[in-house]
């Protein structure tokens, strides 16, 4: 139990110490990706995570930077490579984007407008070939 008080104080105050990194870091990002991590310690979790040796710490810039909506993930070799074939045909899948699409424009009709809708599309577009 003592272990665990120990080292939860540590992290605490680790914590307090990187509060004012941490308010420069949000104040040098995009004002919506900040505004979304607002309420998260990103240099924080960033130590923590490399205390426990994460394999995989580009999840802190892609936290920071924020990803893309649509793109080729790259393999980072914590899971091993499983093929699994898709369990709807090709024009299932059409129905189903049909209705989907119907759903969000549905829910998004008031969100920010057409320009709002424009820039979602252009962004999750992707071009084949």
């Amino acid at each position: 139990m003592q272990y665990r008080a120990c080292t939860l104080g540590f992290w605490l105050r680790r914590l307090v110490e990187l509060k004012d990194d941490e308010r420069k870091l949000k104040a040098s990002m995009d004002s919506e990706v900040a505004q979304i991590l607002k309420d998260k310690n990103l240099l924080l979790s960033e130590e923590m995570l490399k205390s426990v040796d994460y394999p995989d710490m580009a999840v802190v810039d892609e936290l920071r930077n924020g990803t893309d909506l649509v793109s080729n993930v790259e393999k980072t070799g914590l899971w091993p490579t499983k093929f699994q074939p898709a369990l709807v045909t090709l024009d299932e899948l059409h129905d189903i984007a049909a209705q989907e699409r119907a759903g969000l424009r549905q829910q998004f009709a008031g969100a920010g407008g057409p320009d709002f809708i424009d820039q979602v599309r252009d962004k999750t577009v992707v071009p084949f070939g």
